[in-house]
């Protein structure tokens, strides 16, 4: 297989994930452009900025924490799903080359809207019925969104026209969402029969935070003005930590993770316009399987606090399409 069919076939699997990504949109500072070494020093630079369009969700889970009767104590209290739908991101990517093998990138982004969406609050409060009890809808504003990943790639070996690279990495998500009126089902007297409308008032405020140390392999290849590349991510370190505030009650939910894993995986193409200028695209799927942690819970901000282990879930489903234009140094 020659350079350019290896560049034809990074390009068809960007084009594929580029289809397949309206459910789950990532983040990661990935190589980009080829870096010739500068002369004499045997380092070089490039800095790039980019715009990007990304999308998703996320899910909170409260689940019963301990056995009590016939109920289980995974047994599945509430579920709530926040969107990340419309939000668009900027930011930018350092990368050095350090000697022939060894390249270090860092990146950061953030939210440059509030995106659009809604969020979904299902309740499951009668153990003797198999379906969710209560139910409510609203429109939710991303109130802050950022990410920070910081990697270093390794030169391994050759595998006809790729490069292939080990890749030790770490980043950091934080999203935060306000939703706003809605409506709701609730069953109060009867099986879902009390409903209504909340108006426009602020309910819940909720925001998660993951800390993922990670590694992986990449695929490279490049022609003579076109270099592309491909990554997969692992990590089954996860750390997350998840806040509710329920505005209406008065409620404040703190929830503690460890463990998760972590998949992720993308695909760049970058042209070269020059030698010192160059463009690229990139498509970027992450995902962060539900996993389950403690669960915190007060009234009011100086209540007393309670704990129930095991009585939280949390999960994260994101990913970019993103332009990025740079400079070489």
């Amino acid at each position: 297989m020659s350079n350019h069919s290896g560049c034809r076939l990074i390009v068809g699997i960007a084009v594929a994930l580029a289809l397949s990504a309206s459910s789950v949109w990532a983040l990661h500072a990935n190589e980009g452009a080829e870096l010739p070494l500068v002369e004499g020093s045997g380092i070089s630079l490039s800095f790039k900025g980019s715009i990007l369009g990304v999308g998703g969700e996320a899910r909170e889970f409260v689940y019963a924490g301990s056995a009590q009767g016939d109920v289980p104590a995974d047994y599945k209290v509430s579920e709530l799903i926040w969107d990340i739908t419309a939000l668009a991101m900027a930011g930018g990517t350092v990368s050095a080359q350090l000697g022939e093998d060894l390249r270090v990138n860092a990146g950061m982004w953030t939210g440059l809207n509030e995106g659009s969406g809604g969020m979904e609050d299902y309740d499951w409060l009668d153990p003797s019925i198999s379906d969710w009890t209560h139910f409510s809808d609203s429109d939710v504003d991303i109130e802050s969104a950022y990410s920070f990943d910081i990697n270093a790639s390794l030169d391994l070996f050759e595998l006809g026209p790729f490069m292939v690279s080990g890749i030790l990495g770490y980043k950091h998500d934080f999203w935060e969402w306000s939703d706003y009126g809605g409506t709701y089902i609730y069953s109060t007297s009867g099986f879902r029969d009390d409903r209504g409308s909340f108006g426009g008032e602020n309910g819940i405020d909720y925001e998660q935070t993951f800390d993922i140390p990670y590694f992986g392999i990449q695929l490279a290849t490049e022609g003579s003005s076109v270099r592309a590349s491909g990554y997969f991510l692992y990590s089954p370190l996860v750390v997350a930590e998840d806040k509710d505030h329920h505005i209406l009650r008065n409620l404040y939910f703190r929830e503690e993770f460890d463990g998760g894993d972590y998949i992720a995986a993308g695909v760049d193409v970058t042209i070269d316009l020059s030698d010192t200028f160059f463009i690229s695209g990139s498509v970027d799927v992450q995902i962060i399987p539900e996993f389950t942690g403690d669960l915190y819970q007060r009234e009011g901000k100086d209540g007393e606090e309670g704990m129930v282990p095991d009585g939280a879930g949390i999960e994260n489903s994101v990913a970019a399409i993103a332009i990025s234009a740079g400079i070489r140094l």
